[in-house]
């Protein structure tokens, strides 16, 4: 699936309110650039469009 896919990942970790996304926005604001996936394989196809 993303076998020949170049991808970069690294973690941030936070404790929030609750476990969302807009949670993490509002301890963060910098996340708030980024876009929330739910679906692993739409997020794949969105990465390969890009490199």
């Amino acid at each position: 699936m993303i076998k020949d896919t170049p991808l970069s990942f690294s973690s941030h970790i936070l404790a929030t309110e609750d476990a969302s996304f807009d949670s993490l926005c509002e301890k963060d604001p910098y996340f708030k650039q980024f876009i929330e996936y739910h679906d692993l394989k739409l997020f794949i196809e969105e990465v390969k469009e890009k490199v």
